[in-house]
């Protein structure tokens, strides 16, 4: 019974049995789960599309024309309601930016393009929008820029033009983007492999955050994203070409969006109020006769 006119919603995809993440190699695989840094519970989002622009069509891709890329504004609008943070737009989401404000924040969404260099990991990029005012940055964010910085990510979101992709040493997995992100201390990160759909790439990313901050696991609520939009597209948008560049690559485990519970913070600010407290006792008190 052959396959070949099936209609690729019904396809017995190894999605619907499994949850389906990577690692740089074996050795980090089987390394311990990677340490839980302290971070603010936020999201810092950039969008290479202006706030006002809309959804694109969904032949629309994040490929390496520049100016087409408004798919991202929509993207990152939705998280205003679902998460505390920062969000963006256009000229103010510049590489300059990201380098000031990105360690605190434990999710990073770049929704940006990306450019792959095979032959060369460190030639490989993320383009952010370049102001007039910032004439320190070219704007192409590159692997080893990122070796300087410290963040405090639990995960990185780029969804960008294929920023997976990349070079297979021996010995070191995929080379790509998102290694440099490893290298600043970042758990794991959400990638492509190939270019994503400007208005598809919105909906499987919501529907991802979703189910994420309902405690699911970084791999299952991709895969129930994914699953989610499969059962709603089209027979044209039901290709796996459409959905299916999204993975996960490192630490797979849930996300705490609460913020941290600073008891430092809390037990200073309650010894101080039991001192005044003692002063003012002492003050009020009248002298014994």
């Amino acid at each position: 019974d052959s396959s070949e006119n099936a209609d690729p919603k019904s396809l017995d995809y190894l999605l619907r049995q499994y949850q389906i993440s990577y690692a740089y190699s074996l050795n980090i695989l089987f390394e311990e789960e990677s340490s839980k840094k302290e971070s603010n519970g936020e999201m810092l989002a950039f969008a290479f599309g202006e706030e006002e622009q809309q959804v694109a069509s969904i032949f629309s891709f994040r490929s390496d024309d520049k100016t087409k890329i408004q798919g991202t504004a929509s993207e990152v609008k939705d998280f205003h309601k679902a998460f505390k943070g920062d969000f963006l737009y256009g000229a103010e989401a510049s590489e300059k930016a990201f380098k000031n404000k990105a360690g605190p924040y434990t999710i990073l969404h770049l929704a940006l393009h990306g450019e792959v260099d095979d032959s060369d990991m460190n030639a490989s990029h993320l383009i952010f929008n370049r102001s007039n005012k910032d004439s320190e940055e070219d704007g192409r964010l590159y692997p080893f820029e990122l070796y300087n910085l410290e963040l405090n990510a639990d995960m990185v979101v780029l969804s960008a033009c294929h920023t997976g992709a990349g070079k297979i040493v021996n010995g070191e997995g995929v080379m790509s983007i998102g290694r440099g992100f490893h290298y600043a201390g970042v758990n794991s990160l959400l990638l492509s492999q190939w270019e994503v759909s400007d208005a598809v790439a919105p909906i499987i990313i919501k529907n991802f955050y979703e189910h994420l901050k309902e405690g699911k696991n970084k791999d299952e609520a991709l895969r129930l994203a994914q699953l989610s939009f499969l059962e709603q597209a089209n027979n044209v948008s039901a290709n796996p070409y459409f959905w299916g560049s999204f993975f996960i690559l490192g630490d797979t485990s849930s996300i705490d969006l609460r913020k941290p519970f600073r008891w430092k913070a809390w037990l200073g600010m309650v010894l101080l109020l039991i001192i005044v407290s003692a002063v003012a006792s002492r003050r009020t008190r009248k002298p014994a006769n």
